[in-house]
């Protein structure tokens, strides 16, 4: 009895630049990718989508990673961007070619992207967990009051996107800047 063909995806691993941490991520299917395209109803949506993405083509996690819940507490949203670059590189092309139509007038250009040239990035220190640092800062107002900030998360991304609603500038605030904590 024939029970079907057996089929292994291309693999790729990122090590992410802020908790240095080691995944191995396959490529999408087009399910997902079809997934990802239906998504463009809201940033929540998106980011929720693409979360869920990254997390489902995770070949290999961190020990620390049991679950989509511990994904988002503990990583940033630089290192989703490493594992996004990752997940780009596996599953397309490293030079991929476009035809943008304008939504204004009509006329189609063709764009070239090279993948490898959109992404950089600045390792943070090995020797230093980004995610216990807690950095204290004086408030300007009381100089006797200091905030507690932190790099934030996904999962703080995720709490942030619930109060920006639609207002893609707050939203670009509170997901680009440190978290206070408690």
């Amino acid at each position: 009895m024939f029970t079907g063909f057996t089929h292994k995806f291309p693999e790729y691993e990122v090590i992410t630049p802020h908790t240095n941490k080691s995944f191995r991520l396959r490529s999408m299917t087009v399910q997902e990718e079809e997934r990802l395209k239906g998504s463009l109803l809201s940033p929540s949506v998106v980011t929720d989508h693409l979360n869920r993405c990254i997390y489902d083509c995770m070949v290999v996690k961190p020990e620390d990673i049991k679950n989509f819940d511990d994904f988002l507490a503990n990583c940033t949203l630089k290192d989703r961007d490493a594992l996004l670059y990752g997940l780009y590189h596996i599953t397309y092309e490293e030079v991929r070619n476009y035809d943008v139509s304008c939504g204004s007038c009509g006329k189609t250009h063709a764009i070239t992207i090279k993948a490898s040239s959109t992404f950089s990035m600045n390792p943070y220190p090995a020797d230093k967990n980004i995610m216990e640092a807690r950095f204290q800062v004086p408030l300007p107002v009381l100089t006797s009051v200091t905030a507690t900030v932190r790099q934030p998360t996904l999962k703080d991304e995720a709490e942030a996107m619930k109060f920006a609603g639609s207002n893609n500038k707050l939203l670009d605030l509170l997901t680009e800047t440190l978290i206070i904590d408690n």
